[in-house]
């Protein structure tokens, strides 16, 4: 990636034409935070005193009774609106630009999850802000598919005809697209007639959760949405958690398990990229890494030739290990259509390691006597009676008294735990996995006591490895 800076005078931009050099590739991040929170004081401050003594609701109260509030004079009409858009440039600023990507898609998946008109009259404060979300996604989406991130230029304004030319498109609906991406402070107009990159735009170009995690929740995870309400009503009987009986069955008109349709459809790439996305930027892999690696057992006492069994990867977990750990080998259980594109990537990077890692199908029998059995992020895929079908099968057919399980697993945060912002977050991925496949996260203590449901012998020898946001 290229210098964020630029000697090209067309490309700087200052704060009134792009509502503050938050979105500028030039920008001095203390001082504009700074000025930012004084203009969030100085606004809540005329903001609070206009409501001196008028009772108001918080985010802790449910007040049953209705609440008059004095008309606003033109000054706390500013004052409000300033208080708004600071707020906003501030959590984007803190935020980042994936992180706001992640905080749009919660959003959306918020505001298309009612559709009982009983809850519109609830919904009207946050709507606007949130359909402008739903529109903000769906745009950003356009403009990847049709590659517009990389044919703009990196230091060089774009007119906005040459841009619709060389992408093929109505040079109309360019713009449209465009417009509500600035909206958003993505992507900064030149005198109406051009577009050019901020450094929110710059930096999306390259976020690969981005690029295509974003997709398949537009593709994938709003057509479930929109089947929720049918999904409950359809399978509402007691096996309502089997996991080819999901809102995404019904918006694809099919009785396959996720797993199934994923590697069909080739979206098994794109739900990773995602759940990455949703995990406020910290995927599972770096998870393994630094927590498992690095303390969760010594893995230098296991001994040389020590099998480690890694039970349907979908990371690169088990060849970070070998390379680590030289004198370990490991099974690798995977989706059958993965295997290949595995290895290719093992061969790229350190051939080598094909000596100590076999690669097998999900189908294939476990080996018995393992040293490790390794469930990295598998327990959010499944439902409890499949985690404790799959965790019980191990403990009665393959352990032996010396065997461990590790189980990786991003956690749902207990209720108070997290920011607002990564608490919907959280929520936004937990309730994304149910439209999909029926399960979810869940909390440390719900794992604990799925471990020992199966037995208290079984527990203790269960080592949980979480990440909760934070």
């Amino acid at each position: 990636m290229g210098s964020e800076t630029s000697e090209d005078s067309d490309t700087i931009m200052d704060w009134e034409n792009t509502r503050g050099p938050v979105y500028d590739v030039h920008v001095d991040f203390e001082s504009e935070m700074t000025k930012l929170a004084d203009r969030v004081s100085d606004a809540a401050e005329t903001w609070g005193r206009h409501y001196e003594g008028v009772d108001m609701r918080n985010f802790h109260r449910n007040l049953s009774v209705p609440i008059l509030r004095p008309r606003l004079p033109n000054r706390v009409c500013k004052a409000k609106e300033e208080l708004i858009d600071s707020a906003f440039k501030i959590i984007e600023l803190a935020a980042g630009p994936s992180g706001m990507i992640s905080i749009a898609t919660s959003q959306v998946n918020t505001i298309m999850l009612p559709r009982n008109p009983s809850k519109a009259k609830e919904l009207a404060m946050p709507g606007a802000n949130v359909s402008l979300q739903v529109q903000f996604i769906s745009a950003i989406k356009w403009l990847l598919h049709f590659k517009i991130f990389d044919r703009i230029p990196e230091r060089a304004v774009m007119p906005y005809d040459s841009l619709a030319d060389e992408a093929n498109v109505p040079v109309s609906e360019l713009k449209r697209m465009l417009r509500i991406a600035m909206a958003n402070h993505v992507f900064y107009e030149v005198d109406g007639k051009a577009v050019s990159h901020n450094r929110f735009s710059w930096k999306l170009a390259r976020d690969g959760d981005v690029i295509h995690g974003l997709p398949f929740f537009c593709d994938t995870v709003m057509p479930a949405i929109e089947n929720m309400i049918d999904r409950t009503t359809r399978w509402q009987a007691s096996d309502s958690d089997e996991d080819h009986r999901t809102a995404q069955n019904l918006a694809f008109d099919d009785d396959l398990d996720f797993d199934k349709f994923s590697t069909q459809k080739e979206e098994a790439h794109g739900y990773t990229r995602l759940m990455s996305l949703l995990s406020s930027g910290r995927s599972l892999p770096s998870t393994c890494l630094a927590e498992v690696a690095h303390g969760t057992i010594d893995w230098y006492s296991l001994g040389e030739g020590a099998i480690i069994v890694d039970l349907d990867s979908r990371s690169s977990c088990s060849w970070e290990l070998a390379e680590l750990f030289p004198h370990l080998r490991l099974h690798v259980h995977a989706p059958l259509g993965t295997i290949d594109a595995m290895k290719d990537h093992v061969k790229t990077n350190n051939p080598d390691l094909l000596n100590r890692i076999e690669f097998r199908s999900t189908d294939q029998a476990i080996a018995r006597s393992a040293n490790v059995y390794l469930l990295p992020g598998l327990t959010h895929r499944r439902t409890d009676k499949e985690m404790t079908e799959t965790l019980t099968k191990i403990f009665r057919h393959s352990m032996d008294f010396d065997s461990q399980i590790i189980v990786i697993e991003s956690l749902l945060p207990k209720r108070g735990w997290s920011t607002m912002a990564l608490g919907r977050i959280s929520q936004c991925r937990n309730i994304t996995m149910w439209q999909l496949q029926n399960c979810g996260d869940r909390t440390l203590h719900a794992l604990e006591m799925l471990a020992k449901a199966i037995s208290e012998i079984f527990s203790s020898r269960v080592t949980l490895v979480g990440q909760t946001a934070r």
